[in-house]
């Protein structure tokens, strides 16, 4: 194996054409590996000073592995750390690279052999994001653990996602839900059906006009229970990106209150629309679904819903015509909530796995090593005697079969 490492960006990028052929030998759809995701990262996110480091790795002059990483200040207790991390930002589903499959043992040893060599530009490799069954994960920890190398591993978040057998429509997976959130869901259309008229419009199609509908994104988002986006321009740039590439859909749910109106078979239509024929018109945008579609992978990036309009459920009502939509329409097999395992997203989807973190402490950093071990074996200690109740991560919500 033969290491290369890249320092400029324009390198890295000019690496998509080796990323996008080792993506598709390995069949792989999920949207955070694909090129399209690290360029929109690299140019739109806002990030604290950092330096490229990332490994080209080459079998017989043929490119098996692309590891995407970047040396950033971090200070994940009390010092500050040159931290070597996978490249991404706080949106990142999943981090890590592309690796041609069966090849993940050679590339960890030939990754960790040339990051030992390089051991006094960085102090900590903060590794996270990545699956627990992720086989270059796993290879990792083997290949450190045959050099002695101070390491830790530790559970992030939990993934849920939708996934269907083939050919299983949307009307095969409403009946698998538990009945009881099923009438939940229709006790709330009624009402929102009885009290005026909604729609619900989607932007996916490069013609239509995005500005407008990530207008009503943000005034919806501004009036939810979520906290103010900590780079609330990523998002409206990504959508232009994707909406150009056809991967974008942008569902949004619009309310008139007022004279009633029912749909056919009691769910609402997605059409694409206007969104500012809409806010004419006297609807008001009261949920939205932030969404990207990548072969047969589906990816709901971000969700939010009013508070002044809760009493309609609308967050779930949305959610449930936007899964329709991408199992009838777009034809997807897996349809990922990403990051945190919410309760709620219990009702829709399961369990796949536990993203984990691994920590690594650079040999040649003794302050580093102290921290690992400190975190190891000290903090449990503290715990268990009670001097030390707070945990490292935040709790993982379980799934409340009751309200299923």
């Amino acid at each position: 194996m033969n290491v290369a490492m890249i320092t400029a960006m324009n390198d890295f990028l000019s690496l998509r054409q080796d990323w996008e052929r080792i993506r598709s030998d390995n069949g792989e759809e999920n949207f955070y590996y694909s090129f399209d995701w690290y360029d929109a990262v690299c140019h739109f996110c806002t990030e604290p000073y950092c330096s490229l480091f990332v490994l080209s790795i080459s079998d017989n002059d043929r490119i098996v592995a692309i590891l995407p990483c970047w040396i950033v200040k971090n200070r994940p207790r009390f010092l500050t750390y040159n931290s070597l991390e996978f490249i991404g930002n706080i949106y990142s589903a999943y981090r890590g690279g592309i690796v041609l499959k069966g090849k993940e043992t050679e590339v960890a040893d030939a990754a960790v052999n040339f990051m030992l060599s390089k051991q006094r530009l960085w102090d900590i490799a903060y590794l996270e994001g990545v699956p627990s069954n992720d086989p270059l994960l796993l290879a990792l920890e083997r290949s450190l653990d045959k050099k002695f190398v101070m390491t830790r591993k530790t559970d992030r978040y939990a993934n849920i996602i939708v996934d269907v057998d083939p050919g299983q429509c949307a009307d095969d997976y409403w009946k698998s839900r538990k009945k009881r959130f099923r009438q939940h869901i229709r006790r709330y259309l009624n009402r929102l059906n009885r009290e005026g008229k909604a729609r619900i419009l989607l932007t996916c199609n490069p013609a239509q006009t995005l500005s407008e509908a990530m207008d009503h994104y943000d005034d919806i988002y501004r009036c939810s229970w979520k906290e103010v986006e900590c780079d609330p321009l990523f998002h409206r740039n990504l959508a232009a990106h994707l909406l150009s590439k056809g991967k974008l859909r942008l569902f949004t749910l619009y309310f008139k209150q007022g004279e009633a109106e029912r749909s056919g078979d009691g769910f609402l239509p997605v059409c694409e629309g206007d969104a500012a024929q809409c806010i004419s018109e006297g609807y008001i945008p009261i949920a939205t679904a932030y969404c990207v579609v990548d072969g047969g992978y589906a990816g709901i990036l971000k969700t939010a819903y009013r508070q002044d309009y809760d009493k309609y459920s609308s967050g779930t009502l949305l959610s449930w015509h936007v899964i329709q939509w991408l199992l009838d329409r777009d034809k997807t097999t897996v349809i990922d909530f990403q990051k945190d395992g919410d309760a709620y997203k219990y009702k829709w989807g399961r369990l796949r796995d536990m993203h984990q973190l691994l920590k690594v402490a650079s040999p040649s950093s003794p302050l580093a090593i102290i921290e690992i071990l400190g975190e190891k074996i000290l903090i449990p200690a503290l715990r268990k005697i009670g001097w030390m109740k707070t945990p490292d991560f935040s709790v993982i919500p379980k799934p409340d079969s009751s309200r299923m």
